[in-house]
């Protein structure tokens, strides 16, 4: 079995403003785009109610991000918050294989097993191949 770990950083909204960016880094990786609501009888937004918009693989994190056609498209998903989470990865290959385990694609490769770990949510801790539930 081949062990994919993924590190998921930050918890940007990036719904109204772009300053939060700056934090972006230019590497390849995975974007995670989630509509989500906000509590204001509690600190921050209801994990319970997240929905998954996208996962995005990328050469360019925050090329892809600071992109005013996929922002558009992302704020016209998201009727509440716009929120934004990453993990980096390198290379084209593994961002691939990753991609594929988490969208339950057919033609995932055997023998993976990805590991979540940092802000995840809504995701779960793993995912093998053969795939039986996929994330979005």
């Amino acid at each position: 079995m081949k062990e994919l770990k993924l590190f998921w950083e930050g918890l940007w909204d990036i719904s109204d403003r772009t300053a939060a960016l700056n934090n972006i880094p230019d590497s390849g990786g995975i974007i995670m785009l989630i509509d989500a609501c906000y509590t204001p009888s509690k600190i921050g937004f209801d994990t319970g109610a997240y929905h998954l918009i996208e996962l995005m693989d990328c050469s360019n994190m925050y090329a892809a991000i600071t992109n005013p056609i996929n922002l558009s498209r992302w704020k016209a998903q998201s009727p509440n918050h716009l929120l934004l989470k990453l993990a980096r990865a390198d290379q084209p290959v593994q961002r691939k294989n990753i991609l594929c385990l988490l969208h339950g694609y057919p033609d995932t490769p055997v023998g993976y097993y990805l590991i979540n770990s940092g802000y995840r949510s809504p995701l779960k801790a793993q995912y093998n191949a053969p795939f039986q539930e996929s994330a979005a």
